[in-house]
């Protein structure tokens, strides 16, 4: 399996609203909660989780160091923002 990192783009939005307000829906079990309090919530919920993964990763397109060409490819770094820890996705 080869997995690889590319950058969001505005295609993705609809997809990752989706997925986090369907996993929040899941996860409080308010499938029956009344639909203005449900989409409240989740709304909150959807942003507070976007902003957090922006606040503490970061993506960058530089080759790490010792980093062999067959194993890098343009897709970039995922790295927690003030560490040294790096994952190369290729």
């Amino acid at each position: 399996m080869t997995i690889s990192l590319r950058r969001e783009n505005a295609d993705d939005e609809r997809f990752l609203r989706r997925l986090i307000v369907e996993t929040v829906t899941q996860e409080l079990g308010a499938e029956c909660w009344p639909e203005a309090m449900r989409s409240s919530l989740t709304g909150i919920q959807y942003g507070a989780r976007r902003q957090a993964v922006r606040a503490h990763f970061k993506v960058s397109e530089r080759k790490p160091r010792g980093a062999t060409p067959e194993r890098w490819t343009s897709g970039g770094i995922l790295a927690p923002s003030g560490t040294r820890d790096t994952r190369v996705c290729g």
